[in-house]
């Protein structure tokens, strides 16, 4: 059974919230994103974008219907948003991506209206089904259906959140530029140069490059996020 609410020192260290204050934090629903890699609605709206006050001012915002996440409404205040969700608020025209900071907490980053159309995925697995259908499974919760076999795990895939639809495919290939999502190294951008196997007993790392040099993390921290340049805005 998932318990109701969360002790504020207990909560994530991907959370940019203070360890002192109030004993209870909102814990996000279960949902797209676990509670590591998540946070709820309530406090990005509170204490990221310091929208309101109180948890009450909160509520009143997202039951007038002033708050999209991934182009859908949402007016649950323990919704999760996580890495690469989009949340926009229409009324003051203002839209943000999630994403890690050097710190490896979350933030923010202020996109323009073009990008709120598009999610960068990674697909974690995929299984095949009836017809010769291959069924993707993304580290977002979603699954899409494609007939191409091409695609393979740990590929990102572009989603146009409006029609969900894949517009576009970035093979875990060499010479594909990646963001690092955990690790020392989170939120680097870089090329990719190759892969280090292991044991089967052992993750694999990759090595990346980068204009300060060549480096090493574990396979699992690196998502393929474009060919020359990265599709989306990233920190600065």
């Amino acid at each position: 059974m998932v318990k109701r609410h969360l002790i504020r020192l207990n909560s994530p260290k991907t959370w940019p919230v203070k360890r002192k204050g109030i004993m209870f934090i909102t814990r996000p629903n279960p949902g797209s994103h676990s509670l590591k890699t998540s946070m709820p609605l309530n406090l990005i709206i509170k204490d990221m974008l310091r929208l309101a006050p109180t948890t009450q001012d909160v509520r009143k915002i997202l039951q007038n219907k002033e708050v999209l996440v991934n182009k859908i409404v949402r007016k649950d205040k323990k919704f999760p948003v996580g890495f690469m969700d989009v949340v926009e608020l229409p009324k003051i025209k203002e839209a943000y991506r999630m994403l890690y900071n050097k710190s490896g907490k979350f933030m923010l980053k202020k996109i323009d209206a073009k990008e709120t159309a598009i999610k960068p995925c990674l697909i974690k697995s995929k299984s095949l089904i009836k017809k010769g259908k291959v069924q993707l499974h993304l580290n977002d919760g979603s699954n899409f259906l494609v007939d191409n076999a091409a695609y393979k795990v740990n590929d990102t895939v572009i989603v146009n959140t409006q029609d969900k639809k894949i517009v576009s495919h970035l093979p875990f290939e060499k010479g594909y530029m990646i963001v690092i999502t955990g690790g020392n190294k989170v939120a680097t951008v870089g090329v990719l140069k190759g892969v280090r196997s292991f044991k089967s007993s052992q993750p694999d790392d990759i090595i990346f490059s980068t204009k300060d040099g060549e480096f090493e993390t574990k396979k699992k921290y690196a998502m393929i996020i474009g060919k020359d340049k990265p599709v989306i805005e990233l920190e600065d």
